[in-house]
């Protein structure tokens, strides 16, 4: 597994919201709302792993859940007054879990063939976009 390079402080800054944590500073709950859109990143750094969740703000209809496995970094990219943040180098799944095969190789249903980043911005409103890099 790989050892996640990131800090609260950027997820901070770019999302502008604090996270609900849990006791053991092992899962990271980010909910933020922009213009009728409700965003929800969870995070568990030990696992490398992440939850994207974006809803219609006055629906409980889902508009997109994905997973990302992370295997290098989060990284808040500056943009004018503007921020986002890229997840370097993810596996794109349909949810967060992820198994391993006899090999010890991680074997999962993927959304996307070859790894690829996550952007993830949350002002002025919400975007996400997939892609190499900027």
């Amino acid at each position: 597994m790989p050892d996640l390079k990131w800090d609260v402080i950027d997820l901070i800054d770019a999302l502008e919201v604090l996270p609900e944590e849990d006791d053991y500073q092992t899962h990271y709950r980010f909910s933020f709302e922009r213009l009728g859109l409700t965003g929800t990143l969870d995070l568990w750094p030990l696992e490398a792993t992440a939850l994207v969740e974006l809803q219609q703000t006055d629906s409980t209809n889902q508009i997109i859940t994905f997973g990302l496995y992370i295997r290098q970094s989060i990284q808040l990219i500056r943009q004018g007054k503007n921020s986002l943040l890229c997840f370097h180098d993810c596996i794109i799944t349909r949810n967060r879990f992820w198994m391993y095969d006899s090999a010890g190789n991680l074997s999962t249903a993927q959304l996307w063939q070859d790894p690829l980043n996550c952007y993830l911005q949350a002002k002025p409103t919400i975007h996400c976009w997939f892609g190499f890099e900027l």
